[in-house]
């Protein structure tokens, strides 16, 4: 094989040592069964990377396993979300703005948001698959609202030439899929078809950014359309210009996407946590060939608060313009 595989990690064959361990569980009331804590490692593979970040995990005694935000996600999570808040953002700038329902009840909101849940994950197991669902909460009175509950999609079964498949393809550019979250409000059982169920949010946890969808009925067909704009940056969807200038601006761009505005106006977006490598070749010592890494040691703990980059096109296309030296210099 040429180049010869340059990922590798651990060995199949190590036999792991006997050591001591220790099991912990929980009862959150006299009358609710016993949970017991699973250790994120144990779930590697069945579920995203994104949620086994974000959440800790406990295990009923039917098989089921609730998913609870460690606090440090759900101080955040809540800051920005709770009491009416509103995050924006400028296109052109990497600030991000608060907003709560008024000035005056700003801080305590926030701070009796901080002791609330905003959520929690609900997964049942069912043909070796997770089913996971997430029940948001009513930070107010603190009860859960199911009917407001979303679906995580798996992206696994997508086919490649589906519209789901494409998407997803098209968002394995800027993160690995391990970190993209996709929520429908269908309830299913079968991960098989999840290519079938309507899709309403993306979110990209470490590239700090999320798509909702606008469906709007096409004439003539019953199906809705849906394009996903940005919650963060304001009037901005994901979208495509098929245009051979810009397909000549973004080559050498593997990790990029193209935002839209509704007037037509395209900007690129660059996921800040890619580290352009050169592959190491025994076969190619002068070899040029680069790589995108985005779990190199210490890159994103270097970006704690820019992780992508926002890049407005010229009508042209012919060239793009950097909003700041950080941006001109990833570039």
């Amino acid at each position: 094989m040429v180049p010869t595989p340059h990922w590798a990690a651990g060995s199949s064959l190590t036999v792991a040592n006997p050591a001591a361990s220790i099991i912990i569980t929980r009862s959150l009331t006299k009358d609710d069964p016993v949970q017991t804590f699973v250790p994120p490692r144990f779930l590697r593979g069945l579920l995203p990377e994104a949620l086994l970040e974000q959440y800790l995990f406990w295990q009923r005694p039917d098989g089921s396993m609730t998913g609870q935000r460690k606090d440090s996600d759900a101080a955040a999570a809540s800051g920005a979300s709770g009491a009416g808040g509103v995050e924006s953002r400028d296109r052109n700038s990497s600030a991000v703005v608060v907003r709560g329902a008024n000035g005056a009840n700003a801080g305590s909101a926030a701070s009796v948001a901080s002791k609330t849940p905003i959520d929690s994950l609900q997964i049942k197991f069912s043909g070796g698959q997770a089913i996971v669902r997430r029940v948001p909460f009513d930070l107010a009175t603190r009860a859960p609202k199911p009917k407001e509950a979303r679906r995580l999609l798996c992206a696994l079964y997508s086919k490649p030439d589906s519209p789901f498949g494409q998407l997803v393809a098209l968002l394995s550019r800027v993160e690995d899929l391990a970190h993209v979250l996709l929520w429908s409000v269908v309830d299913g059982v079968s991960a098989a078809a999840d290519g079938d169920a309507p899709l309403e949010l993306i979110e990209l946890p470490r590239l700090r950014l999320s798509f909702a969808a606008r469906r709007t009925k096409t004439e003539g067909s019953p199906e809705a359309g849906a394009k996903f704009y940005c919650r963060e940056l304001s009037g901005l969807r994901l979208g495509h210009v098929q245009c051979a200038r810009m397909s000549a601006l973004l080559r050498g761009l593997p990790h990029a996407l193209t935002l839209l505005s509704d007037v037509g106006d395209a900007s690129v977006l660059l996921s800040g946590l890619s580290k352009p490598c050169r592959l190491s070749d025994p076969t190619d010592p002068l070899s040029t060939q680069l790589l995108i890494a985005r779990t190199a040691p210490g890159w994103a703990d270097a970006l704690p608060v820019v992780r992508h980059y926002l890049y407005p096109v010229h009508s042209s296309r012919t060239f793009m313009t950097p909003p700041s030296l950080a941006a001109c210099l990833y570039l």
